[in-house]
């Protein structure tokens, strides 16, 4: 996998498909990918060492349970939530630190 899926992630929600990626050691091997117990995808490992799979639209919720196998390798993914993922970045008074985020709730300056 790569390394930003991790157990406690937020994927994209339906209607979108959430894609994830990762590299294998055998070109053409499976990839089969379970969440809670029901297979949802497979893929193949490309012969760059990639692959990837798109995940069915998922509603908001979870938690989730994801497991990734390929051979003897197993790799399990707890609390996964599907949810509306926001990236923000811009200008420098896009800041907002979190000590703001208690003094703004209380009202106190």
């Amino acid at each position: 996998m790569a390394n930003y899926y991790a157990s406690r992630m937020v994927l994209q929600c339906a209607p979108q498909r959430a894609n994830i990626w990762g590299h294998g050691d055998v070109p053409g091997a499976k990839v089969n990918i379970i969440m809670d117990r029901q297979t949802i995808a497979t893929t193949t490992v490309g012969s760059d060492g990639k692959w990837s799979a798109l995940l069915p639209a998922t509603a908001a919720g979870g938690p989730h349970t994801i497991t990734l196998s390929s051979g003897s390798n197993t790799i399990v993914m707890n609390d996964v939530m599907f949810g509306d993922v926001w990236i923000c970045s811009g200008q420098s008074n896009m800041e907002f630190n979190m000590n703001q985020v208690s003094l703004a709730y209380t009202g106190r300056q």
